[in-house]
């Protein structure tokens, strides 16, 4: 079957997603919080190519 990409919460069905946006979600805290030193929000590209690797592993 394939996904229905029609809303943008079809995201949400994938754990890849879930568990990044829970990584972002930790980092993002624990920067504003002082747990972590702020340098490290200057790696969210990473994020992005990530995110463009899988999907092109998923299309193939």
């Amino acid at each position: 079957m394939s996904k229905d990409n029609k809303s943008c919460l079809h995201i949400f069905n994938d754990w890849f997603y879930l568990l990044l946006l829970v990584l972002v979600g930790f980092v993002l805290l624990g920067a504003n919080l002082g747990f972590l030193p702020v340098y490290i929000l200057a790696y969210w590209p990473v994020l992005l190519i990530v995110i463009a690797i899988k999907e092109i592993l998923d299309r193939h």
